[in-house]
C-alpha cells in the first residue's frame, strides 16, 4: 500500500515535469555578406491564465560599418498560434545609448537602453498583427535607436577614425545589443514558434536580408527540473522499497 502511495507521487511529480511550463529559445544568426546579426527569441510559458513572455535580444556583430546598412533596424517574423495583442515592449535594456560622430567615436547619452524613456523609445511592432510582428525602430519620423555594433576590444574608434553620415545623421544608436520583453502575452507559450525570421537593416522600409539560420534550444525551468527530480527520488525508493520487502 505505501509502495503505491508512492508511486503516485512520484508519477504526479513526473506530470508536473512537463515542459508546458519551461522554456524555449530560438537563435538565428544571419550572415550575408559583410553584415552579421544575431536574434535570439525565448519564449516562456508562465502557467497564469494561459499567457507567457516572449523576449526578443537583437544583437549586431558587425564591427565595421560601412553605412547605415550595418545597423539593425529591425527584425520581422512569425509566431504560431493566435497570441494576443504584441505592441510596445512592456521593457528593455541594452547597451549604450550614444551620438555616433564622423570622426568614429561616440558620445554617450545613456549608459543604457533602459534609460530611455517609454515614450522616447522607437521600438515597437508596427506590422498590426500579434502573429506577423515587424518590430522595428523605423515608426515614423526620423529614424533613429539603430543598433551599431560593439567596438572590439581595444579599438577606440570605428572604421579607423570614420562614420558615414548615413549613420551619424540618426543618432543617437544603441550600441551592441538590445532586448525587448512582452510580458504576459495571452495564447503565448514555451510551445509557441518563430518562424520566418529576417532582419531589416539601415533606414530601408523592409527587411533586405532573408538568409537565416535557425537553433532551437528547450530550456526547462528550474522549478520543472525540481519536480522531474522528485519524481525520480520517488520512483528510486520505490524500487528500494520493492526490494526490501522481497
Amino acid at each position: 500500500m505505501k509502495a503505491i502511495k508512492y508511486l503516485a507521487f512520484s508519477a504526479l511529480a513526473l506530470i508536473g515535469s512537463a515542459p508546458a511550463f519551461g522554456s524555449t529559445v530560438y537563435t538565428y544568426v544571419n550572415s550575408t555578406g559583410t553584415n552579421s546579426y544575431e536574434a535570439i527569441f525565448t519564449l516562456d510559458s508562465l502557467g497564469v491564465g494561459g499567457t507567457g513572455d516572449l523576449t526578443v535580444q537583437l544583437i549586431n556583430l558587425q564591427t565595421s560599418p560601412v553605412d547605415d546598412t550595418g545597423e539593425i533596424a529591425g527584425v520581422n517574423f512569425t509566431l504560431s498560434g493566435t497570441p494576443g495583442a504584441i505592441t510596445t515592449p512592456t521593457s528593455y535594456s541594452g547597451g549604450q545609448v550614444a551620438t555616433a560622430n564622423s570622426n568614429g567615436t561616440l558620445t554617450q547619452v545613456y549608459s543604457s537602453l533602459s534609460q530611455v524613456s517609454a515614450g522616447s523609445l522607437r521600438w515597437e511592432n508596427i506590422s498590426g498583427s500579434n502573429t506577423n510582428i515587424e518590430l522595428t525602430a523605423l515608426s515614423g519620423g526620423q529614424p533613429n535607436q539603430l543598433i551599431l555594433a560593439q567596438l572590439p576590444n581595444g579599438q577606440t574608434v570605428y572604421n579607423g577614425g570614420s562614420l558615414s553620415a548615413s549613420i551619424t545623421g540618426h543618432s543617437p544608436v544603441i550600441v551592441g545589443s538590445a532586448t525587448f520583453v512582452f510580458s504576459n502575452i495571452s495564447g503565448l507559450s514555451s510551445a509557441t514558434t518563430i518562424s520566418g525570421v529576417s532582419f531589416a537593416e539601415g533606414t530601408q522600409a523592409y527587411p533586405t536580408i532573408t538568409s537565416e539560420a535557425a537553433i532551437l534550444q528547450p530550456v526547462p525551468e528550474p522549478g520543472t527540473l525540481f519536480l522531474f527530480a522528485v519524481g525520480l527520488a520517488g520512483c528510486t525508493l520505490i524500487g528500494q522499497k520493492s526490494q526490501n520487502t522481497l
